[in-house]
């Protein structure tokens, strides 16, 4: 959208300064919810008539307001529009991302500004290419003026090759990675650092401090380090996007079970790790060698299949063509990731009942023959 937050999974984000831009206005208002992937999708459209009523509720806001549930009352008209009788602000249900102020996440990637990340033609300023080559980017470009500007952000590796945004730092934090920035030489590139923070309300981390790590760039014959979910190829490549556990196999990576893991064909198809990006999409950044498939399993063996979810770990081995023949492999705390589980909170959720059989249904009819 127009202030940043993504359209299909972000609708949370969206602000009011965006709902009240003109060209937004003259398209209208639409209600949306949240599906159990993460999608949003539109339930019901506001009538021409009642863009009016919405604009002047809307200003009532500051232009920051993000997360705008809302509770409509008023009339259909034929075309399946709803005319407004009255607007109001409403508790929104539990959404993600779900914010947490009080714990500090610790994050590693490579450090690279907004203003570079949006280059039209994939090359930033100092030449490096925006999307495989984040590793060349150099200091001296990170210290442009329209980059300082634009805000900071970290990146990471997927096992293609292709870089991919993971947390974006609050304005606030420009100063602090100005200042650590400052001790490095102009020509440095390869900046990859661990940076530890808390989250703001808009879900993007406050940066405390900020530190030089281990390079992680892929090299032959080297003992590299990776962090990540622990995944397999089966469910990975599963074309409904539905690993056999029932979780999702885009946006629900920290639900897969150990249980079906450890199924033949899961065992089989080989592992890898996986890394989240802003989107809320998971992406592969490392794939393990066939020989490290008996050590993996092993491993897994000592944790409850069923109810074991949420692997994130640490491995360590040495690259070879390409892929990482795992040496050592340790579960590690997880960073801050969506959904969050806040079971001191109760919800309340407004919904048509349904059952998981018609659900499925292949026909898409129920048994009482109506449409699912």
């Amino acid at each position: 959208a127009e202030d940043g937050t993504n359209v299909s999974h972000g609708v949370h984000d969206h602000m009011v300064g965006c709902l009240l831009l003109q060209p937004c206005i003259d398209s209208g208002y639409v209600l949306m919810q949240r599906s159990v992937t993460g999608m949003y999708f539109p339930t019901v459209e506001l009538a021409a008539a009642s863009t009016e009523l919405a604009v002047e509720w809307l200003k009532n806001f500051p232009m920051n307001t993000s997360n705008v549930y809302v509770h409509a009352t008023g009339y259909l008209n034929r075309a399946g529009q709803i005319i407004l009788d009255d607007i109001t602000m409403a508790e929104p249900p539990k959404h993600y991302p779900a914010v947490s102020t009080a714990p500090a996440y610790t994050y590693s990637g490579w450090l690279y500004d907004m203003y570079c990340l949006q280059q039209p033609d994939g090359i930033a300023p100092d030449g490096s290419n925006v999307t495989h080559g984040v590793h060349d980017h150099m200091v001296a470009c990170m210290l442009l003026e329209q980059c300082i500007a634009s805000g900071y952000l970290l990146q990471a590796r997927s096992a293609t090759g292709e870089y991919h945004p993971t947390v974006v730092f609050t304005q606030s934090s420009t100063p602090v990675v100005l200042k650590w920035l400052g001790t490095l030489a102009f020509d440095m590139t390869n900046v990859y650092v661990t940076v530890t923070g808390a989250f703001d309300e808009d879900g993007m981390l406050a940066v405390e401090a900020i530190r030089s790590s281990k390079m992680m760039v892929p090299e032959e014959g080297v003992m590299m380090h990776y962090e990540g979910w622990l995944y397999d190829m089966y469910c990975v490549n599963q074309e409904d996007g539905i690993a056999p556990d029932g979780s999702n196999t885009t946006f629900g990576i920290h639900d897969h079970m150990v249980g079906c893991m450890l199924l033949t064909q899961c065992m089989d198809s080989g592992y890898l790790l996986m890394q989240r990006g802003v989107t809320g999409r998971y992406f592969p950044t490392v794939v393990f060698t066939n020989s490290s498939t008996m050590m993996i399993v092993d491993w897994l063996m000592q944790f409850p299949p069923m109810n074991t979810s949420n692997v994130y770990v640490h491995v360590t081995g040495m690259m070879m063509e390409g892929l990482l023949n795992v040496s050592m492999i340790e579960m590690k705390d997880v960073p801050m990731y969506y959904p969050a589980d806040d079971e001191a909170v109760e919800y309340q959720y407004v919904g048509w009942v349904y059952d998981n059989y018609c659900l499925a249904s292949p026909t898409g009819i129920a048994e009482d023959g109506t449409n699912v």
